[in-house]
């Protein structure tokens, strides 16, 4: 009985899962990008514990300002400023992760009651509690690597957790604490005396006293799963609600992006950077004092009122230079639409030169850089 309810459970769980995956991957790819970065980042600064500080020291000067601004954005929500606080930030986070993970692999008996309590109060952080929030996640990252294959959501957890809204931890975390958490098997006649310390003493025969107990013990656990229940619905409701609510206030913005995203596609024959070089051009030549015939005045005009337009109205910018040359990773190659050979490793840096810039609207990044390996001429 209770090995169904908790695959009912973690059914539910993946099904949630799967639910906020989809409406995360409806956002636009700079922002899952974004999403992956910090996942990285945070993973990274986990284990320089490990690896001591000077390792720290070491990815902050790596050159890669994505990940390294990443770093010290979660260094300064946590107050991490030397190996002892850093050290201090991981064991804390071990521990949350190991209560989990026992009362997920050995069920109730595997925590205490304080452990127990001590988790489920997590669940009322604050959304502006960006330490806990950020521990949080980091405990879920830990959890999803150490819980057994026996928890089914495990790749789908791993997978989320990698693209989520960072203002989805608290809620997330609310639902995989009430999947492990949410069946509380009781003992028959310790829950009944409980309820009525006398009834093994008023009842006449065993048989009796065991029915009592079978039948009380039976009603609380209906009373426990229909609380379980209530509670996962609730937590679903609200995700649901604020997945809502983040489509109305971001449906304006997404629709103006894929109109500006359609614009530089292959489809348009990527207007943007057509007209970027047109505009380029225009100045080079101005510079170089060569006059522009008469009878292409108006295409002149017309591309610098586009232009102007672009800037001024629709707030767009180039990410990169056309031209300019670069040395990226393969975590870095992964921002850009890459051309050339495979990265040997992770470590393996190339040298790139920027044929597209890409073009990114405030901090929106609606069409990627467009990058290819380097060779001289």
């Amino acid at each position: 009985m209770q090995e169904s309810k908790s695959a009912q459970r973690m059914n539910t769980f993946g099904e949630y899962l799967a639910s906020e995956m989809s409406a995360r991957k409806n956002t636009r790819p700079h922002n899952i990008m974004m999403s992956r970065t910090d996942h990285s980042a945070l993973m990274r600064l986990y284990k320089c514990a490990g690896k001591g500080w000077a390792y720290l020291e070491g990815l902050i000067v790596s050159g890669d300002e994505d990940l390294v601004q990443s770093v010290q954005y979660f260094m300064k929500a946590l107050e991490i400023t030397d190996s002892e606080s850093l050290s201090a930030w991981a064991a804390k986070t071990e521990r949350y992760a190991d209560i989990l993970i026992r009362r997920q692999r050995d069920g109730r008996n595997g925590i205490s009651d304080d452990e127990f309590s001590l988790m489920k109060k997590l669940q009322e952080t604050e959304e502006d509690d960006k330490p806990t929030r950020v521990l949080l996640l980091m405990v879920m990252c830990l959890f999803a690597e150490g819980c057994s294959e026996e928890f089914t959501p495990k790749p789908a957890l791993k997978e989320y957790l990698e693209i989520m809204n960072p203002h989805k931890v608290i809620g997330l975390y609310k639902m995989l604490f009430h999947t492990i958490t949410a069946y509380r098997k009781r003992d028959r006649k310790s829950s009944s005396q409980k309820q009525n310390p006398e009834a093994t003493v008023q009842e006449d025969t065993p048989q009796a006293s065991y029915a009592q107990d079978d039948n009380t013990a039976k009603l609380l656990e209906q009373i426990d799963d229909l609380k379980s229940e209530l509670e996962g619905a609730y937590i679903r409701l609200n995700a649901s609600e604020e997945n809502y609510s983040a489509l109305q206030e971001e449906g304006h913005e997404a629709a103006v992006n894929e109109v500006l995203e359609l614009l530089n596609s292959q489809e348009s024959g990527m207007l943007l950077d057509q007209f970027a070089k047109a505009e380029n051009t225009l100045r080079q030549l101005t510079a170089k004092k060569i006059e522009i015939p008469e009878d292409l005045s108006s295409l002149s005009l017309c591309v610098k009122i586009f232009m102007r337009t672009m800037r001024n109205v629709f707030g767009i910018s180039p990410v990169l230079k056309a031209g300019e040359v670069l040395e990226i990773t393969l975590d870095q190659a992964k921002r850009y639409i890459y051309s050339g050979s495979q990265f040997a490793d992770d470590d393996e840096t190339k040298k790139v030169e920027v044929t597209s810039p890409g073009w990114k609207r405030g901090d929106e990044i609606f069409s990627q850089p467009k990058v290819i390996e380097y060779r001289k001429h």
